[in-house]
C-alpha cells in the first residue's frame, strides 16, 4: 500500500507540470543553488492529516508564465498555482478515504 508521501511524491510534480503546461516556463529543474524564491503561497490543510503545502517561484517566473508581478492578480495566480495541488491531492486523498479540508491560499512577496 502507498504510504501518503508516495502519494504526495507522485502527485505533485504531475500537477505543477500540467499547470506550466503550454507556457515558455522550462520545467527541467533549477539549481537550487542559484535559486531566489520572491514570492511563496502557503495553504493550511486539516482533518485527519494536518499540514501546509507551499509554492515558491522567483518574480522572473510569475512574469513569464503569467505575463506580470508585483501586482494583486499576480498574486492571486500564484495563489491559484499552490491551490491546484492542493486540490488534486485532496481528490486523491478521497480515493484512499482520507478526507482533508484546506484554508484560502496566503501569498508572500519578499523585498
Amino acid at each position: 500500500m502507498k504510504t501518503i508521501e508516495d502519494v504526495l511524491k507522485e502527485t505533485i510534480p504531475n500537477a505543477i507540470n500540467s499547470i506550466f503546461e503550454g507556457s515558455s516556463v522550462n520545467m527541467n529543474g533549477v539549481d537550487q543553488d542559484d535559486a531566489r524564491y520572491d514570492v511563496v503561497a502557503v495553504i493550511g490543510f486539516s482533518r485527519q492529516y494536518k499540514g501546509a503545502l507551499g509554492f515558491s517561484a522567483e518574480k522572473s517566473l510569475v512574469r513569464t508564465a503569467y505575463g506580470e508581478c508585483d501586482t494583486l492578480l499576480a498574486d492571486s495566480w500564484v495563489g491559484e498555482v499552490a491551490n491546484q495541488p492542493g486540490t488534486i491531492e485532496k481528490s486523491t486523498f478521497l480515493s484512499y478515504g482520507i478526507e482533508i479540508q484546506m484554508a484560502l491560499p496566503m501569498v508572500l512577496n519578499g523585498v
